[in-house]
């Protein structure tokens, strides 16, 4: 995955994301394909991946730690 602060023919989607304070819960995983992953270190960001592989508008709290989220807005897919 690539992060960039312009558009290109390759943008697959906008991307904005804001640090919060406070946790929040896992996010449900979508696919079954994601279920054995539920104990891998990164499964707490397997939910944004889903939702980029599904060209899906969503936004998203990630927790990050017992006092801090990730809100991700995705929007934009062409």
């Amino acid at each position: 995955m690539v992060l960039s602060p312009e558009r290109s023919a390759h943008t697959l989607a906008t991307l904005d994301a804001e640090l919060l304070r406070g946790s929040s819960s896992p996010i449900p995983f979508r696919s079954e394909a994601a279920l054995p992953l539920a104990k891998n270190a990164m499964a707490d960001a397997l939910p944004l991946f889903e939702a980029l592989a599904r060209e899906t508008t969503a936004t998203l709290a990630l927790p990050l730690s017992p006092t801090l989220s990730l809100r991700i807005r995705l929007a934009g897919f062409a």
